[in-house]
């Protein structure tokens, strides 16, 4: 039987799910050649945790799998092979692969990316959409404006009973938020902080943060500046979703329901943010990190089940 993979390669985190195994890792390739003083020849490269180490070298080069909305299609491919690694996926195996690409990606890139994914990854079968369609399966939803938040691209897709209607790549996202805070916290507190500090200190699951013995840094002394840097961020979403919504039809049921997903909708703030732009009602999936890569998954097993 053909083992159905769904696969999620954002401009942050790469993401992937067979029906048992959840894997995720930092979506970047970096390689460089050996230094001076150190052993062995040839090209150094690695994807992932080991590619931020990599990085941290004069002579490397970091490629990212996404910029400005537009996937890279070496970075996608190497973050396309380390996934499938980490699922103990082997060679001989029937491998039915469903991913997605960010909505403005050309018929010429998305027709080339396929081409590398079928002949690096020997698969069987293998299903392209736009990025933001797995969280409409992962929600069981037939139509919805999708808006998916992730760290460097958010994706704005109209779908009316499975159909896309129109999107958005808006290279505008977590990272904006990210960036306004780290850069004040660096200038007033005397340290660069982590981006996976900052994250858990963003979407609450942490109170507090510091490095190299440095004053701890409260998340309640940065709210005002993250709820404005919030507000900022959605009201360009929200124009970018309203100009959407008015080039199409009335009545259609995508026009009454907003999905948000994504790591940004878990920033504090984020999801009431847009539900009071918007002037509507906005649903999470339960999982908003992984819910384009399980909706991903539901739709190969209804495709290749």
């Amino acid at each position: 039987m053909a083992r159905v993979v769904a696969l999620d390669i954002g401009s942050g985190y790469t993401k992937c799910f067979d029906g048992n195994q959840r894997i995720i890792f930092p979506s970047i390739y970096s390689h460089r050649q050996p230094g001076l003083w150190e052993d062995g020849e040839g090209t150094v490269e690695a994807v992932g945790e080991q590619a931020l180490v990599i990085a941290q070298h004069a002579n490397a080069v970091t490629l990212y799998p996404v910029i400005d909305g537009k996937p890279q299609h070496q970075a996608f491919t190497k973050l396309a092979e380390e996934a499938l690694r980490r699922l103990n996926i082997h060679f001989y195996e029937d491998v039915c692969l469903v991913t997605g690409l960010p909505y403005e990606t050309g018929k010429q890139d998305r027709e080339r990316i396929k081409e590398l994914l079928e002949d690096k990854l020997r698969l069987n079968q293998l299903a392209v959409y736009p990025q933001a369609v797995g969280t409409l399966f992962d929600l069981d939803l037939q139509s919805a404006t999708v808006i998916n938040i992730g760290h460097g691209t958010t994706e704005i897709i109209v779908i009316e009973k499975l159909n896309v209607l129109g999107g958005i790549s808006e290279p505008l996202a977590s990272d904006y938020i990210l960036s306004s805070l780290s850069n004040t916290i660096q200038r007033k507190y005397g340290f660069k902080p982590t981006t996976d500090s900052l994250i858990s200190l963003v979407s609450g699951k942490t109170d507090t943060i510091t490095a190299f013995g440095k004053s701890p840094v409260y998340r309640k002394d940065l709210d005002s500046q993250l709820q404005s840097t919030v507000d900022h961020l959605v009201e360009k979403i929200s124009y970018n979703t309203r100009y959407l919504l008015t080039q199409l039809p009335p009545n259609l049921e995508c026009t009454k329901a907003i999905a948000l997903s994504g790591g940004g909708s878990l920033i504090k703030g984020m999801p009431e943010s847009m539900a009071q732009q918007l002037a509507c009602s906005v649903v999470t999936p339960s999982e908003p990190i992984f819910s384009n890569v399980l909706g991903f998954y539901k739709m190969g097993r209804k495709l290749y089940g």
